[in-house]
Parts: structure tokens; sequence; C-alpha cells
């Protein structure tokens, strides 16, 4: 089981205080691309998406907002595809928590 240098937080804070303002993939060498990131509501919704993007670039992380408005502290759920440089994609899934 190789290391594939990803690391998903599992909560944000979207307060402007400049600290874990926003949620994203972070990852290391050996990422070719981030195929889809979605993140949706537990009832479903999709809340943030973004699509065959560059890894940890700050535009594609998600501000805790849903067409413009900011939401309710909440658990939320995300799917990650990440495309290897060895060519293999691994999908990554899990929860994170909107705290404010």
């Amino acid at each position: 089981n190789k290391d594939r240098n990803v690391f998903i937080p599992n909560a944000f804070s979207p307060n402007s205080d400049g600290v874990n303002d926003d949620f994203g993939i972070f990852t290391g060498v050996g990422i070719e691309r981030i195929k889809s990131f979605r993140v949706f509501s537990r009832a479903g919704d999709l809340m943030h998406e973004r699509v065959n993007v560059l890894p940890n670039d700050p535009l594609n992380h998600w501000d805790g907002k849903f067409h413009g408005q900011s939401l309710n502290p909440g658990v939320f759920v995300y799917v990650a595809e990440i495309e290897f440089v060895d060519g293999i994609t691994e999908t990554f899934k899990g929860e994170v928590i909107l705290v404010k």
C-alpha cells in the first residue's frame, strides 16, 4: 500500500480569521490532478464541485457557502477522485465539519 501524500482535513471554520477558512485537498509529490472534488450536504445536495483541477490550488477549495450564502455549522460529505502520476486513480470519501 503506497503512501499517496494526500491530506483532507476533517474540519474547517470559514470565519475569516485566516486559519482553516476553507476546505480543500492538500497533496505532496506524485499527484497528477484532481479529477473531481465534490462536497454534499447530509441530504445529498451538491454544495461544491471542481473537476479536472491541479492539486494545492486554493481557488478550488470550498469556502463553506452555497450560492453565495454562508452555511450554518454542520457535517458535510466529500468525494474526491485523485489521479496519481503512476496512472492510478483513487477515490477518497469522508466527512468534514463546518464550524464557526
